[in-house]
């Protein structure tokens, strides 16, 4: 008499609700570092606006030479007094859309 290996419908059902749950898990996880990766970009985005210009700062040629920055401080108020505090945030959409565009394509690859 051949023996029936196939498991109880009890133990298949559960196998397949671990799944589910793995993949209910996996989005979760791409969600937070969806999350965690537009926060950094918003929390860095006034950083590095500064550090570039601190770069260019010897090159750049400046209507008015007042507005060479002298140090970190000097530049963060210039650009405070200038241009308002949302100009930290200059160009942070495109960096978030990118980011969110890389986490999608990565579900879809490896889902």
């Amino acid at each position: 008499m051949a023996e029936n290996h196939a498991q109880p419908p009890s133990r298949r059902s559960a196998r397949v609700l671990n799944q589910l749950k793995a993949k209910e898990s996996l989005i979760g996880v791409n969600s937070k570092q969806a999350f965690g990766t537009t926060l950094l970009t918003l929390l860095t985005a006034p950083l590095e606006r500064i550090r570039i210009i601190l770069q260019v700062k010897d090159i750049a040629k400046f209507a008015n030479p007042k507005d060479k920055p002298k140090n970190f401080w000097h530049l963060v108020g210039l650009i405070n007094q200038n241009q308002g505090p949302l100009a930290f945030f200059r160009g942070v959409n495109a960096h978030i859309y990118w980011h969110l565009a890389r986490q999608a394509s990565k579900y879809i690859i490896f889902e």
